[in-house]
């Protein structure tokens, strides 16, 4: 896996950051306590596929980050890359060519199912027995919330691709030839 020792993790979180289809690995730390000269400051590990993690840290610019529990991974700008909020600071990601979909699922139409969907999960298969999935929830480790829109990064596709919706209540759905480079609304 690739992955540095932390003393303290406050805030660990999945995200795909450069839009490649791979999940890539933030941690907020709640102290820095440097235990043994061990770095103790906020993480970010790039998913370079089979999930070997490379850090990114610098190279993304966060680095001199210092201590906070608090991070949020949303697309503020509505661009189709995922931006970062950490530690009352807000990180814009200038993104890359890579393609993208993002997802807001309302279960307005579903019984049983709370109008923020919380728990509903949405797959897309890329074929070759790749599949992205994403779940709505609405926190992730200690004191962090990221959006509740669905985002996938899909690497070079621009292919359309195919969702299939799975509701809490365990209603399924399947939406075909969704284009990429977009934000859609299911109900």
């Amino acid at each position: 896996m690739n992955l540095a020792y932390q003393e303290s993790i406050g805030g660990p979180s999945l995200a795909d950051y450069d839009n490649d289809g791979d999940l890539d690995f933030w941690v907020a730390v709640a102290l820095n306590t440097g235990t043994g000269g061990v770095d103790q400051s906020p993480k970010l590990y790039r998913n370079d596929g089979n999930w070997f993690f490379t850090d990114v840290t610098a190279a993304a610019g966060f680095g001199n980050l210092g201590v906070s529990l608090q991070s949020a991974w949303a697309d503020i700008d509505d661009d189709g890359d995922l931006d970062l909020v950490n530690n009352g600071k807000l990180f814009v990601n200038q993104g890359n060519s890579n393609r993208w979909l993002k997802v807001k699922v309302d279960g307005i139409n579903q019984a049983n199912v709370g109008r923020d969907a919380i728990g509903t999960q949405v797959r897309i298969d890329l074929g070759g027995g790749d599949v992205l999935t994403r779940q709505v929830e609405s926190g992730t480790g200690s004191h962090c919330s990221n959006d509740l829109v669905l985002h996938f990064g899909l690497g070079t596709r621009t292919a359309p691709v195919d969702l299939k919706v799975k509701w809490l209540n365990g209603n399924t759905q399947a939406i075909q030839d969704v284009a990429v480079d977009q934000s859609v609304l299911v109900q």
